[in-house]
């Protein structure tokens, strides 16, 4: 999303599971123009990536539901079993 004077807001990903910290950040993100999607568990945010959503990912790492190690694979592997 752009501007007037040319200034580019972001789409904002956040996924945590503190419900504290999601509110935080959205509301910080929000307050400064950006859109944000916010989740608490892996399988939403993996939906997103897999889809192309956002420009930014802002993530914790250990969820209830999950470890987010493949995140940290190129998307070319990220269906080999290393990266689940």
């Amino acid at each position: 999303m752009s501007t007037a004077q040319g200034e580019r807001y972001a789409t904002i990903l956040v996924a945590d599971d503190d419900r504290s910290i999601r509110t935080v950040l959205h509301q910080a993100m929000a307050r400064l123009g950006h859109q944000v999607q916010v989740t608490g568990n892996v399988a939403t945010l993996r939906n997103w990536v897999e889809q192309g959503a956002g420009d930014l990912l802002i993530t914790d790492v250990m969820f209830p539901d999950g470890v987010m190690r493949w995140i940290f694979c190129p998307a070319s592997e990220r269906r080999a079993p290393t990266c689940r």
